[in-house]
């Protein structure tokens, strides 16, 4: 069972649209963590995503081969922006201290008015410290103030309590 979530976004009832939208302005930083753009080099960071087959529970796809995760990485590199329905803004969160914490992905689903689908992935190392929630929190702010979409929604697979209720945490609210 999926569980879907939605926030609002955009000051005043302001509508976004592909063609008249903000841009991401990256990196941003909150009191912990860095939030940039997905890399060539982050190819590290999904090798070691798929060294942790446990992430993959609660996702509807299966760790990564390495000729898979070079595939991935290329399709990630170079995000211009959210003009058709598909176009995904890989991010990378890493701690102050410069380590790999998770990602974040916003994909363009509708695109007038625009609407973003976010997922995120957290390291078992960082399980349970707050940092997603951060990382989320802060992203849906810029992805507001930058007026980037007019609404973000978060499908939760029944079963991953941790990210329900990081999405209710973050100002998500379920609509089914």
């Amino acid at each position: 069972m999926v569980r879907r979530y939605g926030i609002r976004c955009g000051p005043g009832g302001a509508v976004a649209t592909a063609k008249a939208m903000g841009r991401l302005q990256l990196p941003v930083a909150t009191e912990r963590l860095l939030i940039r753009a997905f890399q060539e080099s982050d190819r590290s960071f999904e090798v070691m995503v798929s060294e942790h087959p446990s992430l993959f529970v609660n996702l509807p796809i299966e760790p990564r081969s390495s000729s898979e995760i070079d595939q991935y990485v290329q399709s990630r590199l170079g995000f211009k922006s959210f003009d058709e329905v598909g176009q995904t803004c890989a991010l990378i969160v890493e701690s102050d201290a410069g380590d790999y914490v998770g990602s974040i992905q916003l994909t363009s689903s509708v695109v007038e008015p625009l609407q973003l689908q976010i997922g995120w992935i957290t390291l078992p190392q960082h399980h349970g410290r707050g940092f997603m929630s951060e990382a989320v929190a802060r992203v849906v702010a810029l992805v507001s103030e930058s007026l980037v979409a007019h609404r973000i929604v978060a499908e939760v697979v029944g079963g991953n309590d941790a990210s329900v209720r990081l999405a209710e945490g973050t100002g998500f609210r379920r609509e089914a």
